[in-house]
């Protein structure tokens, strides 16, 4: 059976906090030393954008994580199994997530909006470097044993920056389900804990996976997560002045340090090999565009070849 909120603040049975309203900001529910150091945050976003994903441990107040955790725990009837494989890229994964947002508790449905509201976008944009101001729809989800996820990136469509926020307790390491971080040298991993927030850059190096929860475990291995999106996409008529600040042509934004193309999004790099393919066709339309093709030759060229370092994993202790 679902628990009912039906006031505008709930309690954890110590303490009572008020839920999220319509406009808020992620940041007035996170930790608040997380804020203490502005040092703290120059490193959070110095490590997002060389593409290590970021731990942040004790990441929101404790009372909020507990109401959700509560919520969450008591929700089993909620859960949909989701079931995907496909050879044709050797991924498969197996868990339970709430799909029907008829079944989302007033708190639920708070935290979905806190997590899309233009206020935390707007934070995550300025953390992370990328483009986050599409529509994100946060998810419960749970991992029961058997459940998995193989080896992936979550790039796809216009993702740009992943969140996983984890209200596991007393999870024993044996029991599986462990985020795997799989990095060039070693797989540094994270496993299932309470109130860690775990944050990184989605790009075609993010490779993870989400080791099988086995038959011995006895507690319930929640998270809620999903990504921020972007909306924008590549066009030779777009002039892109709100693109970047202080740019007028957004491959100059790419040209002006290639590194950055590690940033496109899946839709992004498509669209940006089909202006490619007009350029060598000549099918783009009137106008001089030489300029145009010729860096989009350059970024074609170089496409791909980003130089992040998936090394470590990089955790903030509050």
């Amino acid at each position: 059976m679902l628990p009912i909120t039906t006031l505008a603040s709930v309690s954890d049975g110590n303490n009572a906090f008020t839920i999220p309203k319509a406009g808020d900001s992620i940041t007035s529910f996170l930790n608040p030393r997380l804020f203490e150091s502005p040092d703290t945050i120059i490193d959070i976003k110095a490590k997002l954008r060389a593409g290590r994903p970021v731990v942040i441990n004790n990441a929101f107040i404790p009372e909020y994580a507990e109401a959700m955790y509560q919520e969450l725990s008591h929700a089993e009837d909620a859960f949909e199994p989701f079931v995907y494989s496909h050879e044709g890229d050797d991924f498969s994964c197996d868990h339970y997530n709430i799909y029907d947002l008829q079944k989302y508790t007033p708190l639920m449905n708070a935290t979905l909006d806190l997590f899309n509201s233009a206020a935390t976008k707007e934070f995550a944009s300025d953390l992370s470097g990328r483009r986050c101001g599409g529509e994100s729809w946060p998810s419960a989800s749970w991992y029961k044993p058997g459940s998995h996820s193989l080896p992936h990136t979550d790039w796809d469509g216009q993702r740009t920056v992943a969140y996983v926020w984890h209200l596991t307790k007393e999870w024993k390491h044996g029991w599986g389900g462990h985020l795997y971080w799989m990095s060039e040298v070693n797989y540094p991993f994270i496993p299932p804990s309470f109130n860690t927030l775990v944050l990184f850059s989605v790009t075609p190096r993010s490779q993870h996976m989400v080791t099988a929860v086995n038959s011995l475990a006895a507690e319930k291995r929640l998270t809620i997560n999903s990504w921020w999106y972007d909306e924008w996409l590549p066009s030779f008529e777009d002039n892109n002045a709100q693109f970047a600040e202080g740019y007028d042509d957004w491959m100059d934004y790419f040209l002006e340090d290639l590194d950055r193309l590690t940033e496109l999004t899946a839709d992004q790099s498509v669209k940006l090999e089909q202006l490619y393919a007009e350029c060598n066709a000549g099918t783009y339309p009137e106008g001089d565009l030489l300029s145009s093709c010729q860096k989009l030759q350059v970024l074609h060229e170089r496409y791909h070849e980003g130089t992040y370092d998936y090394n470590e994993v990089y955790s903030v202790q509050l």
